[in-house]
């Protein structure tokens, strides 16, 4: 189940990249109160469009690895919500490599990227590469592991705690 809903919630993060957009209205991003992922968002809710600093929106989504199912679920989900507004998605793989992750994050800034969502390898390492991104005026939305950094502008995830009480509550 948790396993299933990552996708989800990075496609909830790309989403949420675009909630700045000019046509979303406040009536029209996802709302509620319920905080489990139940669906990919419908990007006609968020933005019919996006516009980054120089032309089309350009998000770079910097993930663990390319090797794994589950990983290429969670690029087929963003770049599925990317198709449909328009967005740039550059997708990069960290190689299972923290420093491939902070290189990643370098050459997003240097190319002008608008946004950056990161699965984080080290939740520590990371940091400075955060920090970097903030300076250059990059939002950045991690997903799945939580980074407690302030240049962190948004953090989507599982409660996996939660989805554990929940699969023990199933198995008794």
């Amino acid at each position: 189940m948790i396993k299933r809903a990552l996708p989800l919630v990075l496609g909830a993060a790309l989403a949420l990249t675009l909630t700045s957009c000019d046509s979303a209205s406040s009536s029209d991003t996802a709302g509620g109160t319920d905080a489990a992922a139940s669906s990919i968002p419908d990007p006609s809710r968020v933005a019919d469009s996006c516009d980054g600093k120089n032309g089309a929106l350009k998000v770079g989504l910097v993930t663990i690895n390319l090797q794994a199912l589950f990983f290429n679920q969670i690029n087929n989900a963003a770049q599925k919500i990317a198709d449909q507004t328009g967005v740039e998605l550059q997708i990069i793989s960290g190689n299972d490599d923290s420093v491939s992750q902070a290189n990643a994050f370098d050459n997003l800034i240097a190319s002008g990227v608008d946004a950056i969502i990161v699965d984080a390898i080290d939740t520590d390492g990371i940091k400075p590469s955060i920090v970097k991104a903030d300076a250059a005026g990059i939002p950045v939305v991690a997903v799945d592991a939580t980074v407690d950094d302030p240049a962190v502008d948004t953090q989507v995830g599982t409660a996996n705690a939660e989805g554990g009480v929940q699969i023990g509550d199933t198995l008794t």
